[in-house]
């Protein structure tokens, strides 16, 4: 079967790979989180190449938490560190804090219980 992988050729039962889709799963997710960062510094370029004042919010947190990690990119330079330091911030709960003080203001604006 595709889904199981044989053990000590071939004797006994066949062994299912939900572990090694596991193992798989969370390199996906690690990489995942590498492109979300990088979009991130994206993002943020942008923002500023736009006028920064121009956004407000959530869009406005979310930029001041990455360029304290990652400052505008005026010239051409390696953004591996850059990249690592956003990644670790996906890592945290600094997003999801975030992200949650906006859905709990706009529940309550309206008119929806907080946490439910």
């Amino acid at each position: 079967a595709i889904l199981s992988r044989p053990t000590e050729a071939y004797n006994q039962d066949k062994v299912s790979l939900g572990t090694i889709s596991a193992r798989l799963t969370r390199d996906v997710v690690r990489l995942c989180k590498y492109v979300c960062a990088i979009q991130l510094l994206v993002i943020c370029q942008a923002m500023d190449l736009r006028g920064i004042n121009n956004f407000h919010g959530v869009a406005r947190k979310v930029y001041e938490l990455v360029r304290e990690k990652s400052p505008f990119v005026s010239e051409d330079r390696e953004l591996d560190q850059d990249i690592e330091a956003v990644k670790a911030l996906l890592d945290g709960y600094e997003f999801t804090n975030i992200v949650q003080e906006y859905l709990d203001q706009r529940n309550v604006m309206e008119g929806h219980a907080v946490g439910s």
